[in-house]
């Protein structure tokens, strides 16, 4: 983290959609600690990112010490909304595509 929030807010999307390419990642999933102040820039610009890259992006707040932030429950939820709605009908269309 300290490469991509020391230098332009550029570095961290790039790495990011470096990491896409690279794996041939089919999705994004952030999840975005309550700090530092400038993380909601970068997300946004990440957001960006990954639709000019076509790439589906699950962010959610946590703090890895306090679970009352994010409990549980509510990350598995979003997991599994995600992939039900986002994720799965994705990779149908694909598939009946090719």
């Amino acid at each position: 983290m300290a490469r991509q929030f020391r230098g332009d807010i550029d570095i961290y999307v790039r790495d990011f959609m470096h990491l896409v390419e690279a794996w041939n990642a089919g999705l994004l999933h952030l999840c975005r600690p309550l700090s530092p102040a400038s993380t909601p820039g970068a997300v946004s610009a990440l957001q960006g990112g990954c639709r000019k890259a076509d790439v589906p992006l699950l962010i959610f707040e946590f703090d890895m010490f306090d679970p009352r932030v994010t409990p549980y429950a509510d990350v598995y939820f979003e997991v599994e909304r995600f992939v039900n709605e986002v994720v799965w009908p994705r990779k149908q269309r694909e598939k009946g595509a090719a």
